[in-house]
């Protein structure tokens, strides 16, 4: 009914206010939102209420939490939960393994002359799917013990997505890895193939060293 009673240009400064315009109390931070930023990155934040404190700190100009959620959203801050770094971590190694290996060998995947394969294992682990339900009591579901597990070892072609999998129900051991290396070796012989590994202690079996070196055309 609105709209029937409202021309199209009306309509269209309509959205433009609503969408485009900033709101006044977050426009005023729009000065300060460099400083705001690297402040923000050189030590991140816990809590919008954080933010709302530090910001009237830096600024002098105090917002509401509500109104802080919308100017960090649209900074492109969000709650992203954090990740572990391995403690035997080389960043030194890593970047001239990525220079001298990994990004030549990339550099050849889209054309064709070698397959580029990412290989990791995951370990499902078979039981019951615990969700919410509109009950007046809790309901108990009947489930295994947690140690049945269904494990995959999977190699991700780098350019076509394709995946080659060894599956099992025990452990994934050196002898999975050899399985799936001789698999891709016999699936793709058209190029040779670079296998990208996490460094699991059982890829460096020297069981998997030996089937390597009997492969001259993958690395």
């Amino acid at each position: 009914m609105i709209r029937t009673q409202m021309s199209d240009e009306d309509m269209q400064i309509l959205r433009e206010e609503r969408f485009t315009h900033p709101h006044p109390q977050s426009a005023a931070l729009g000065p300060h939102t460099t400083t705001i930023q690297e402040a923000f990155i050189a030590d991140p934040l816990h809590t919008v209420q954080e933010a709302v404190n530090r910001i009237e700190e830096l600024t002098g100009i105090r917002r509401s939490e509500t109104t802080m959620r919308t100017c960090l959203k649209k900074n492109g801050f969000g709650h992203r939960k954090t990740g572990p770094i391995p403690a035997k971590a080389d960043p030194v190694a890593q970047e001239l393994f990525l220079d001298t290996q990994l990004s030549p060998a990339l550099k050849e995947a889209p054309s064709g002359p070698r397959h580029v394969f990412f290989v990791d294992a995951a370990h499902f682990v078979l039981g019951a799917w615990l969700g919410y339900l509109g009950c007046l009591h809790r309901i108990l579901l009947p489930t295994p013990s947690g140690r049945q597990r269904f494990n995959v070892l999977g190699a991700l072609h780098a350019m076509t997505h394709e995946v080659v999998t060894i599956t099992n129900t025990t452990y994934i051991h050196s002898e999975s890895v050899v399985a799936l290396l001789q698999q891709l070796e016999t699936q793709f012989t058209d190029h040779p193939i670079t296998v990208v590994l996490d460094n699991a202690r059982y890829q460096r079996n020297p069981y998997v060293v030996a089937d390597l070196f009997t492969q001259p055309e993958s690395h």
